[in-house]
């Protein structure tokens, strides 16, 4: 994770060094990191949809076939065909996304180590309009 926090910090100073602001740095850089992961989120709502769709069919095939599970198996991926619905497409974009947010968050809480060099670090203004640091 430390090449990741080093990417970001690097992203964060370089942002930080064309608006002058940590502040504003900071904002930038989550909206740039929200933009870049709207594919995996727009997936992850169609992912969501589907299954809600699939709702009351998968309800009805549960209670069909509560007592032989390989015949209600059967049936689900049947109907995750007509659906064309993989089970894995809800959790795997969010699998890719947990270490980006741990990594943001991790080179906003520590900009001395990741972001600034201890020189520059000192010179920082780190308050943002009337909030002081």
């Amino acid at each position: 994770m430390s090449i990741l926090y080093n990417l970001f910090g690097k992203i964060l100073f370089v942002i930080y060094s064309v608006v002058g602001s940590y502040g504003l740095a900071i904002i930038i850089f989550s909206i740039l990191a929200k933009v870049l992961q709207y594919p995996l989120t727009k997936k992850q709502m169609e992912s969501s949809r589907i299954m809600k769709a699939m709702g009351p069919e998968l309800d009805e095939i549960k209670k069909k076939y509560k007592t032989n599970k390989n015949k209600m198996n059967e049936a689900m991926f049947k109907l995750y065909d007509k659906y064309n619905y993989s089970p894995t497409s809800g959790c795997l974009p969010l699998l890719i996304q947990f270490p980006i947010i741990i990594g943001l968050f991790t080179v906003i809480r520590e900009p001395a180590k990741y972001v600034f060099s201890a020189a520059q670090f000192a010179n920082v203004d780190m308050s943002f309009l009337w909030i002081p640091d």
